[in-house]
């Protein structure tokens, strides 16, 4: 499960446009508001790809793209 606030808060902080991002993953840019949205899964291409262009490191990506799911 993506942690989607930890996400949009790496990709404000790397100045990139979502439309850029988007055009990056080979994606649209309605395709890639879905997954930012949790509608849609990110594919494992598109993850090492967006690590690559928000400059995650590791950790951070684990973070993100592998949080748990925790009820309250």
């Amino acid at each position: 499960m993506t942690d989607r606030e930890l996400l949009n808060e790496a990709i404000t902080l790397s100045g990139l446009k979502k439309q850029f991002i988007a055009e990056q993953l080979g994606i649209t840019m309605q395709g890639f508001r879905l997954k930012l949205k949790g509608e849609n899964e990110f594919r494992e291409t598109e993850m090492q790809k967006l690590s690559e262009l928000l400059n995650l490191n590791k950790s951070m990506r684990d973070r993100i793209f592998f949080a748990k799911k925790v009820d309250n």
